[in-house]
This record gives C-alpha cells, structure tokens and sequence, in this order.
C-alpha cells in the first residue's frame, strides 16, 4: 500500500466562483501546483482530486477545482488536508539528501548512544523546525539543527544522532 504525505490544507472559499484558499507546506509554497493528482481523505479512502486552475496571490494561494461553480460548493473543502502519495515526489535526492517524511520512524540517540526514542512528526516551528519524539509514551522536542544539535542523520539505518541534554529519569 502507498504511503500518503499531507503537503497542505484547504482554506476558505475565496470569491463567489468557487475558488479556495489553499496552505501550502511545501517549499516554496506555490510548489504544491507541481503535484497532480491530490488526495482528500474520505472516512479511511484516499481520493484523487484535481486542480483546474491554480494562483499565486499577494496574500496567499487560491485553487478551483473541478465542476465546482460557487463558494456553497467549494465549502466541502475547507479545512482538508491535502495529500500526495510519496511515489509522486522527486527521487533525485543526493546521498546526503532526504525528506522530512523519512525522518519519521527514525530512532533517536544521544552522543554517548542512549536511546531517546522514536520520530512521529518534524513540526515547523518558524525558528527552526522540531523533531517531535515519542519517548516511553511522553511527547520530547528536539530543534532541528545541523551540525550543532543534530550531528548525524542515517535514513536507511533510520538512526539520529543529537548533541542534546535530557533528563530521561
């Protein structure tokens, strides 16, 4: 089974002709009008959505999508997570290069190789971004920060090492 990314949300209508807002977590943002088809999440069902015509506005980015022709339409939308299926991203990643997407499920150690625990989320914290680690159960933030706290990431042995102080008592 593939696995899905969210790389954004759907916002409020914008207009009266059936475009919507869209949040981007791509970068740049208006880098998610690269991805086609789209996924909403219908119950446990991923289903495939299209753009018919996308903008970069100054406050923002706007979508229409497809047969919709009004604001009361497009409102089936908002607030929607926005998915793509990893197959659909570049594999043109250098040896050093990875997405944040393959950061989860990497176990976390500390330089004298205690283990902290494992990476559910990287969340975007506009200073730098965080890795959020599930330790026995408690959720653990760790800033993202190469090379001063995060000093090796190995993707295929799904292993971090950090320069950080924890109290695991």
């Amino acid at each position: 089974m593939s696995t899905s990314l969210i790389i954004g949300k759907f916002g409020a209508p914008f207009g009266v002709k059936g475009w919507i807002k869209i949040h981007s977590y791509t970068e740049p943002h208006d880098n998610i009008f690269t991805y086609s088809p789209w996924y909403v999440k219908e119950g446990e069902e991923l289903l495939p959505i299209d753009f018919v015509d996308a903008k970069v506005q100054d406050n923002g980015l706007i979508a229409l999508m497809p047969e919709i022709i009004d604001r009361d339409e497009v409102k089936i939308y908002t607030n929607l997570d926005i998915h793509i299926m990893k197959e659909q991203l570049a594999n043109d990643c250098e040896d050093d290069q990875y997405y944040y997407t393959d950061l989860i499920g990497c176990e976390v150690s500390l330089l004298d190789n205690t283990t902290v625990g494992t990476v559910t989320e990287v969340r975007d914290n506009s200073a730098q971004d965080l890795l959020v680690i599930d330790c026995d159960g408690e959720e653990l933030l760790i800033p993202f920060v190469m090379p001063h706290i995060i000093k090796s990431v190995d993707i295929a042995a799904k292993r971090i090492v950090a320069d950080w102080v924890i109290d695991l008592s």
